[in-house]
């Protein structure tokens, strides 16, 4: 996943799953620490778990009003899907847990230290 740095390698991801959630896959399969099998996953199998799927280029810190930059239409907006993911988890449970554990396969958390 990674970050684009520029409009330029924005606008190069626009038209894949980097940038646009209508190229993801409609279904993931968990592996790994999110399988919910216990032989693949013995700690963490039967925990709670979210996939945020990441295309905004911005670590979900992006909060740009305007949609139009030079001409082309972005949107850097990971900041609101962020906030209303984690409203959502929230009232489902999350607030109630115990231990939660934040993961990443692309991009680092550290600017979430202080949310």
């Amino acid at each position: 996943g990674g970050w684009c740095r520029n409009l330029k390698s924005c606008a190069s991801r626009q038209k894949s799953m980097l940038g646009s959630s209508h190229y993801m896959e409609r279904q993931v399969e968990f592996a790994g620490m999110l399988s919910d099998d216990e032989d693949q996953n013995p700690d963490f199998h039967n925990w709670n778990k979210v996939k945020i799927r990441y295309c905004d280029g911005a670590s979900f810190s992006g909060n740009v009003k305007d949609e139009l930059q030079n001409g082309t239409k972005f949107f850097f907006r990971g900041q609101r899907i962020w906030e209303a993911v984690m409203d959502e988890l929230l009232v489902k449970g999350l607030r109630h847990a115990k231990q939660v554990i934040l993961a990443s396969t692309t991009i680092p958390f550290d600017f979430l230290m202080d949310a």
